[in-house]
């Protein structure tokens, strides 16, 4: 039987799957966390490695990811980089990259702190399932702070952020990008950028400097000075 004209079929595109790189020294994290992201879908490990030093040297190969998993309860080996020291290096050298620290316990609010303190976009607690670490990283994607029980643990026992600058003046410009910025829609400052009307530069140059003023480190503590003055 013949063939009608236009009646090929197609093979659909396979979609993309997001690049993860998973920092983590134990083996069983590992092959935990894998698994997990095999079972959600739409992931896939382009970088497993032990320690922070190592991702380093992968990122200097050439390696590139989207989502970086970090564990906080790492062997430290020699010569090797400690956890909270490799969030801080993705924020300033890998800006483009979602953060998740991994392995955190509820009791330990110092360590909690911290890991917000160095930028994570969330903060996972010891022994995390697969749902947890699913809603985590659709927060990443939709640049949005994903809050759970450890997150809500430091907002509440540090409502303003120890040592923030609470009543110190910012100018219109600067209000008003923070504005956009803590907004709970998560926007990106491209976005920002294109709803005002300013260079990225511009918008980053502004937050930057607003986070210096008010003496915060990241998005969630803006979001928590915001509340506090009423800005929101």
């Amino acid at each position: 039987m013949a063939t009608s004209r236009g009646s090929s079929s197609v093979t659909p595109k396979t979609p993309a799957r997001t690049p993860v790189a998973l920092v983590a020294s134990d083996e069983v994290t590992r092959r935990g966390i894998r698994s997990m992201l095999e079972e959600i879908g739409g992931y896939r490990m382009a970088v497993v490695v032990a320690d922070g030093s190592a991702l380093i040297s992968a990122c200097k190969a050439g390696a590139r990811f989207q989502v970086a998993l970090v564990d906080l309860v790492m062997d430290d080996p020699a010569g090797g980089m400690p956890p909270l020291r490799m969030l801080n290096w993705l924020h300033t050298q890998r800006p483009d990259v979602g953060v998740v620290a991994t392995g955190a316990y509820l009791a330990d609010e110092d360590q909690l702190r911290m890991a917000i303190k160095h930028h994570a976009s969330a903060v996972l607690l010891h022994g995390v399932q697969r749902d947890e670490l699913a809603r985590a990283l659709r927060d990443l994607g939709e640049s949005r702070l994903h809050r759970n029980a450890a997150m809500d643990r430091v907002i509440q026992k540090d409502p303003h952020p120890s040592g923030t600058a609470r009543h110190v003046k910012l100018s219109p410009r600067q209000a008003e990008i923070l504005r956009w910025w803590v907004d709970p829609l998560g926007y990106t400052k491209p976005q920002i950028a294109h709803k005002m009307q300013l260079g990225l530069r511009t918008v980053e140059s502004h937050i930057k400097a607003i986070y210096k003023k008010l003496k915060l480190h990241n998005r969630m503590q803006a979001q928590r000075y915001a509340r506090h003055n009423k800005l929101d």
